[in-house]
């Protein structure tokens, strides 16, 4: 299934997320990555175009890399898709997630990136129905349980 979740790249962004959206603006610029418009002529990208620099990182210091953990957040993900699915997810009854990181999606900006990063059996589902599973990795699968709480 193709993914058509956009990361608008105009306006501030929230805190801690400007250096990643200021990496996918330079890109775009640059040319690594498409040059898209809404119909508002506000610019875009879809979060798969993100795929080709997976693992990299993005801005200078205290920044990450490209991956779900660092953009599966509310506050970058436009038309509330992160709120929609977090709340799906519950819904379902939050099948194999920790209820300590079940509590943080019902949080207004849930983190979904963080929840799945620790949790990716109980969100695997939701991310492939979606057409994000390429963003799944390995080590997800392989996490020491005492580093989950």
């Amino acid at each position: 299934m193709k993914n058509n979740w956009r990361i608008y790249l105009c306006g501030r962004g929230l805190g801690g997320h400007r250096p990643f959206l200021r990496w996918c603006k330079n890109a775009v610029e640059e040319g690594k990555l498409p040059k898209r418009f809404d119909r508002n002529g506000k610019p875009y990208i879809f979060v798969n175009d993100l795929l080709p620099y997976k693992g990299q990182r993005v801005g200078g210091v205290n920044t990450g890399s490209i991956n779900m953990f660092n953009f599966l957040h509310e506050g970058i993900i436009a038309f509330g898709e992160v709120k929609k699915m977090s709340n799906r997810i519950l819904q379902d009854g939050a099948k194999n997630i920790k209820p300590n990181y079940a509590k943080l999606l019902e949080a207004e900006l849930p983190n979904l990136g963080y929840v799945a990063s620790y949790n990716i059996k109980g969100v695997e589902p939701y991310l492939r129905e979606v057409g994000l599973e390429e963003w799944i990795e390995d080590w997800m699968y392989n996490i020491d349980p005492k580093y989950i709480w």
